[in-house]
């Protein structure tokens, strides 16, 4: 989830920045700019954290493909091959796979009638 978080924060602050740069509308950007900074921020760290404690090296390999995927989308940005909208379309499908996730077991909660199974 937080690792997630990493490259969907790092994706809207790469496009925040693109926006802001492109209209020269940064103070009406400022709050978007602060929100997914400070997620960002918060996100690198839990995810430090955990992967630094972590055993396993699924974690491990999770942070460092958002990581990878952020400064590809990054580097792409600054080279002028990707557009602003293209950035927004790739946050907002992981937006939608992040947040649809947890749906996936409304069938099970249904047919089982039992909230056991939800990830809370």
């Amino acid at each position: 989830m937080y690792m997630s978080g990493v490259l969907n924060n790092s994706l809207w602050l790469l496009y925040v920045i693109l926006q802001g740069f492109k209209e020269s509308g940064m103070p009406k950007l400022l709050a978007p700019f602060l929100c997914n900074a400070v997620g960002l921020t918060v996100n690198l760290i839990y995810s430090s954290v955990f992967v630094c404690n972590s055993k396993l090296n699924g974690p491990r390999n999770l942070l460092l493909g958002a990581v990878s995927i952020a400064i590809i989308y990054v580097s792409l940005a600054a080279s002028g091959v990707a557009r602003d909208s293209d950035v927004a379309s790739l946050a907002v499908v992981i937006n939608v796979i992040t947040l649809g996730a947890p749906l996936s077991v409304i069938g099970t909660v249904l047919r089982e009638e039992s909230v056991a199974a939800m990830p809370l």
